[in-house]
């Protein structure tokens, strides 16, 4: 016979019990209690002003003016003063953009949202234009635009 310990009230299967209810007990503890919390910041939005200046304000003026002649070697209309720029809507002014009209050329680099973010300062020029007290910031605006 071989000799064994024994501990009071411990037999082996019991153990084999006592040590599987253990594991599983250690193993619900180093679970996370629940799902992650992932809390994804939404990107800010585009820059309307931003990307108008970058894109547009070469030929159509910082504050939408126009100009007599552009680099293209023709005038760029207003888009603040006149009658049929002022009744565009955002969808139109942004296929506009991106599809270009006449000597503009197609715009292809801006997403949907930088196009929409462009449409609207569009119209914020417009509306800054009719009632000057709710004009849009202009800082750092290019004091040479006409």
């Amino acid at each position: 016979m071989s000799a064994r310990f024994h501990a009071p009230g411990f037999n082996q299967r019991g153990g084999v019990w006592l040590a599987i209810a253990f594991a599983m007990a250690l193993a619900a503890a180093c679970q996370p209690s629940g799902p992650p919390s992932v809390t994804a910041t939404p990107p800010p939005p585009p820059d309307g002003q931003r990307l108008f200046r970058q894109n547009c304000a070469e030929c159509h003026g910082a504050r939408g003016q126009g100009r007599a002649m552009t680099t293209l070697g023709a005038p760029a209309p207003s888009l603040v003063s006149s009658e049929a720029a002022l009744r565009l809507d955002v969808a139109t002014i942004s296929s506009t953009v991106r599809a270009g009209r006449g000597r503009m050329p197609p715009n292809l680099s801006l997403s949907d949202d930088e196009l929409t973010a462009v449409a609207q300062w569009v119209q914020a020029l417009q509306t800054a234009d009719a009632a000057p007290a709710t004009a849009p910031s202009h800082a750092g605006s290019d004091a040479s635009d006409p």
